[in-house]
């Protein structure tokens, strides 16, 4: 809750050590908490080009374009989100947005699953669709499944038979989807 004195820290952290990575991020960060957001994106490209594992630095620099309305760049940054969060690994191919021929906290799933119906119209109807779901939040999620013809499953997803897979929170990247749609808006495509 303090940006202007982490910024101080981190910089006099960075002036014993210029290419000191943790420095770098936390410095983003203070800029950004201050929304200084083009020096911080300087902080996190540094980040990036210092850091053995960059992808917390462009997740960052993902957000950053998010908050300046640049959705193409931001929504890739955001993707780097399951490597820098450490989201588990699949032996499965990832959807990308197409037809498929005959493809976070609650507050993240309920944000991202009014894509879900677009998604499915998108997949074919020859796409069987499944959605995990936290057991709480099976009940809530279930009807709108339901109505977009995918099914709500809770426990252990079992990639056995699938073909492709896709996080929910990156629908709307794979949807192409704009801005107004994370403010309550009616998606667009």
């Amino acid at each position: 809750g303090q940006a202007a004195l982490a910024e101080t820290c981190f910089r006099s952290c960075l002036a014993a050590r210029a290419d000191y990575a943790a420095a770098l991020q936390g410095l983003g960060k203070a800029l950004h908490d201050q929304l200084r957001l083009n020096e911080a994106e300087q902080a996190f490209a540094a980040a990036a080009h210092h850091d053995m594992q960059p992808a917390r630095a462009r997740y960052h620099i993902g957000l950053l374009r998010l908050l300046q309305g640049d959705y193409a760049a931001g929504w890739l940054g955001w993707e780097k989100r399951i490597e820098a969060l450490g989201h588990p690994r699949l032996d499965v191919q990832f959807w990308t947005g197409k037809q498929i021929p005959g493809e976070q906290g609650f507050g993240d799933v309920l944000q991202f699953a009014c894509f879900l119906p677009e998604a499915a119209a998108r997949a074919g109807t020859a796409a069987r669709i499944t959605l995990g779901c936290a057991p709480p939040l099976l009940p809530l999620l279930a009807p709108l499944c339901a109505a977009a013809g995918i099914t709500a499953v809770t426990g252990s997803v079992v990639t056995r038979g699938v073909d492709h897979v896709a996080w929910l929170c990156s629908l709307q990247a794979l949807l192409g989807a704009k801005a107004p749609e994370i403010f309550g808006a009616p998606p667009t495509y």
